[in-house]
């Protein structure tokens, strides 16, 4: 319908995964998608992606393309996005980032690469960009000697 509001996208990440989980679920209801893409079974090259929509909770096992994340992230979750933004039963979108994603990489795919006809940001709303980090740990976990592949 001309002149509908566009649906809103707010993009969750951080290290604290278990509160922004908890954060996400309670955004969920009939007209919140939300949207999570698990990548701790990456090393065997599965990526799991967890979509929920009022009581609908979905998981699919999605292989990793080209042995990428990027691709395999790029080739489901933009044309997944695009698919919400135009349902109108959806109001809005949160995107729930792995904490081994940086949001503005995330971000930058959803302004410029194309996904049929746009790209997706042409379709919704931005309505931020939360991150957020575990205060107990940040501080030791930026500093420390451990490297990322250790945790």
């Amino acid at each position: 319908m001309p002149g509908a509001p566009r649906p809103t996208l707010l993009v969750l990440a951080g290290y604290a995964a278990e509160e922004v989980e908890r954060q996400a679920a309670e955004l969920v209801d009939g007209t919140t998608a939300v949207v999570h893409h698990d990548l701790a079974l990456i090393t065997e090259g599965v990526v799991r992606r967890r979509l929920r929509v009022g009581a609908d909770d979905e998981t699919r096992v999605l292989e990793l393309a080209h042995g990428c994340v990027s691709c395999t992230l790029r080739e489901d979750l933009l044309p997944l996005v695009r698919r919400l933004a135009l349902d109108d039963t959806v109001t809005r979108v949160v995107l729930h980032l792995d904490p081994t994603l940086e949001p503005e990489a995330v971000c930058w795919a959803l302004r410029h690469v194309v996904v049929e006809d746009g790209p997706v940001l042409d379709l919704v709303d931005l309505l931020g960009v939360v991150t957020v980090v575990d205060e107990g740990s940040w501080l030791s976990d930026a500093t420390g000697d451990r490297e990322l592949v250790e945790d």
